[in-house]
């Protein structure tokens, strides 16, 4: 849960890991956002389409 601190050579959490889990939790937060967003297209395109 270091990578931040080899990558960048910082370590803004003190080296505990709560800054890897923010970003790993922002980033499947936007995942999840743009999957229901892709989702949601289709199903309105496929609701189109039947009519």
């Amino acid at each position: 849960m270091d990578w931040v601190e080899k990558i960048f050579h910082v370590s803004p959490d003190g080296g505990n890991g709560s800054f890897e889990l923010l970003i790993y939790l922002v980033l499947s937060l936007a995942v999840f956002l743009a999957a229901t967003g892709t989702a949601r297209g289709l199903a309105r395109l496929r609701r189109a389409r039947r009519r």
